[in-house]
C-alpha cells in the first residue's frame, strides 16, 4: 500500500512539473486577429461621382484602389473594425499591424504608392461620404508591385502591412469600439487617368485575405 501511495505522489509531482514547464512565461506576446467587424465592414467607390458606393465592392471589378478608367474619378477603400475585445486590454497592446492584400495592379508602372488615412471619430457605418471626409488623419503609405499581386489565387503574391499601434491605441484609450481606415492611390489621386485606362490596385476579397489587422499582445 505504502508502494502504490508513493507511485501515486511521484506521478502526481512529474505531471505538475510537466505542466508548469509547459505553460508560457509570463510577459509572452501572443498574436489576436482582429477581422472586419462585419461583412459590411469594407466597401469601395469614386469620390468625385455620386452614388458610385459599393459595400464589398462593385460586382465584377471588386475594391479598387485609383482610378478605374475616367480621368476625374479617383476610387478608395473604407473599412471598419471591431475594436470591443481589445477595449480591456489596451495596456497589454505591443503593436499592431493592418496587413492586405494586392489582387492585381493596373496602370503604365509596375508599382504603386499606397496610402493609409485613419478617420477620427467612430464610424457607425460606412457611407458615400465616408469615402471623401477630411475628418481622418494620414498613417503611412507603401508601395505595392506587380510581384505583390496574388491573382486571385493564381499567384503567391506577398502580404502588404501598415504599422497602426498608435492609432489604435488612440481610438481604443478614447473608448471607441470601433476603427476606421481608407485606402488611396497616391499617384492616381494627383494625376488623375488621361489615358482612360485603370490605375490602381484591387484588394483580394478571398476569406482569409480581406484586409485584418494583426496585435501582438502581453499575456
Amino acid at each position: 500500500m505504502f508502494l502504490i501511495k508513493s507511485l501515486c505522489l511521484i506521478l502526481a509531482v512529474s505531471a505538475l512539473a510537466l505542466a508548469v514547464e509547459a505553460a508560457p512565461p509570463a510577459g509572452d506576446l501572443v498574436e489576436m486577429e482582429i477581422p472586419l467587424n462585419s461583412e459590411s465592414g469594407i466597401a469601395s467607390g469614386a469620390t468625385r461621382m455620386g452614388g458610385q458606393f459599393f459595400l464589398k465592392g462593385l460586382e465584377g471589378v471588386g475594391l479598387f484602389v485609383g482610378s478605374p478608367n475616367m480621368h476625374f474619378r479617383a476610387d478608395r477603400v473604407v473599412m471598419t473594425f471591431d475594436a470591443r475585445p481589445l477595449l480591456r486590454r489596451a495596456m497589454k497592446i505591443k503593436s499592431a499591424k493592418l496587413v492586405f492584400h494586392a489582387d492585381y495592379i493596373f496602370g503604365p508602372d509596375d508599382k504603386r504608392e499606397i496610402a493609409l488615412v485613419v478617420f477620427d471619430r467612430q464610424l457607425n457605418e460606412l457611407t458615400e461620404e465616408s469615402l471623401s471626409s477630411s475628418e481622418v488623419k494620414p498613417v503611412a503609405t507603401v508601395t505595392v508591385s506587380s510581384a505583390d499581386q496574388t491573382k486571385g489565387g493564381q499567384a503567391e503574391g506577398k502580404v502588404k502591412e501598415f504599422e497602426v499601434t498608435n492609432q489604435l491605441l488612440e481610438k481604443i484609450q478614447a473608448g471607441m469600439t470601433s476603427i476606421s481606415f481608407r485606402l488611396q492611390d497616391v499617384k492616381a489621386e494627383k494625376e488623375g487617368n488621361p489615358n482612360l485606362k485603370p490605375t490602381g490596385i484591387t484588394l483580394d476579397k478571398r476569406p482569409g485575405f480581406l484586409p485584418k489587422i494583426m496585435v501582438r499582445i502581453e499575456r
